[in-house]
């Protein structure tokens, strides 16, 4: 598995190839000049960076009221300094796609390092990287404009610096490793799940020597990231949380959350996904690296119960992964390429692993795993909405003008 090695030369020139592919699939031509759109929701940020750039106001609109209609501050704030290159705005989104290509290939390349660490063969590091590199979840929202992929990128590489760190301790690494403790948090705030399950590793698996040196770094860091951006959300924007809270979660019950959420998450697997998360589970047989392997396992499992928690996403029907689980599909992937290996050197497991895949078959034949659900979870969660805004709109359908206490609507 030498450095050298021109398979991981040819393995991340493809994925550059086809992102580039995507990319010229998505433009269009006005005139003579092809642009590029990006997701709506990308959209919405592109115009608090553009309005920043121009106006000096991180804001929806010029002059009127401040809402905060985003929710990944760093990549808005990355946005914004695209805006200062000399394109036009039909040409800035091209180098929000391009950037997230990078972002892409440097994610498979944090988990190369992770899989050279606890893979013993070529195969399944190549098996790791390839399902990341073209995992179509994680490529679709990072090309095209969503903040997917550099919190993919954050928490991978933090992943690798705790996995390094754990074999030894350099200042580069721990800084490197707060670096990516303030991305993750500024990219969205609600990424302190995976910052949580760093602190609990560093402080039960590296050595005791620098162990607390480590801890007390990661918890002052995340406090005084979190304490910071909400003290700014609050002089700025004078509400403790972004918008999207008050829109999609405020008023909302709990249980219409955690049974959206639910239904979304089995629809998912039902599409394919029960395969790598069988094969992750596997992973644990293999006694060896199992600390290492249960961060990585923290990571995916933290994301699932938060997609579960909020109700899932507004594009559950797509059938790949949510913006909430995208970020965890790197870890997903090593510990399925693990696993993997595991089922490929005993019969045995062999045996169990497809008596496994047997019995996931079957019951996704129960009409508990009927797509249908998600209709009737949608309708619940509209219903819910309806109550609250006396409408069957969701918040998807709100201005970002729109204020936690409703004073506008759009005027569409």
């Amino acid at each position: 598995m030498g450095r050298k090695n021109p398979l991981w030369f040819a393995l991340f020139a493809t994925a550059a190839v086809l992102y580039t592919l995507f990319i010229i699939r998505c433009t269009f031509v006005i005139g003579d000049e092809r642009g590029l759109t990006l997701f709506d929701d990308a959209m919405i940020s592109m115009r608090y960076a553009r309005n920043l750039v121009e106006h000096g106001e991180l804001t929806w609109n010029v002059g009127d009221a401040r809402v905060e209609g985003y929710t990944n501050l760093l990549w808005t704030l990355w946005m914004a300094l695209l805006h200062l290159l000399p394109m036009s705005d039909l040409h800035i989104s091209f180098a929000v796609a391009v950037s997230g290509a990078g972002l892409l290939l440097a994610t498979g390349a944090c988990v190369l390092a992770i899989a050279r660490t606890l893979a013993a063969s070529t195969a399944a590091c190549v098996a790791a990287v390839s399902a990341t590199l073209f995992a179509y979840g994680l490529v679709y929202w990072t090309l095209r404009g969503m903040e997917v992929g550099l919190l993919a990128c954050s928490a991978t590489a933090g992943i690798a610096l705790l996995i390094r760190m754990t074999n030894g301790y350099a200042r580069r690494d721990l800084r490197a490793l707060l670096a990516c403790v303030v991305a993750v948090l500024l990219t969205r705030s609600d990424s302190a799940v995976f910052v949580s399950g760093w602190i609990v590793y560093a402080g039960t698996c590296l050595p005791r020597v620098y162990r607390r040196r480590v801890v007390l770094a990661l918890v002052l860091v995340t406090l005084c990231t979190l304490v910071g951006h909400t003290l700014f959300r609050w002089l700025y924007y004078g509400a403790l949380l972004p918008n999207t809270y008050y829109l999609k979660l405020e008023g909302i019950p709990l249980g219409t959350r955690l049974y959206r959420g639910a239904c979304s998450l089995l629809h998912l697997l039902q599409s394919g996904w029960f395969a790598p998360c069988v094969l992750a589970a596997f992973a644990f047989v293999d006694r060896e690296h199992r600390r290492l392997k249960l961060l990585l396992a923290a990571q995916v499992v933290s994301c699932a119960m938060y997609s579960i928690y909020v109700g899932g996403d507004a594009w559950e029907e797509l059938a790949i992964p949510n913006r909430y689980l995208s970020p965890a599909l790197p870890a997903l992937f090593v510990l399925a390429a693990l696993g993997c290996s595991v089922v490929s050197e005993s019969r045995r497991i062999s045996r169990m692993f497809v008596l496994a895949l047997c019995g996931l078959a079957v019951v996704q034949l129960l009409e508990l795993f009927n797509p249908a659900i998600i209709q009737r979870s949608r309708e619940r969660m509209t219903s819910a909405y309806a109550r609250r805004y006396g409408s069957s709109d969701s918040p998807s359908q709100y201005s970002c003008g729109r204020r936690r206490h409703g004073c506008w609507r759009s005027s569409s």
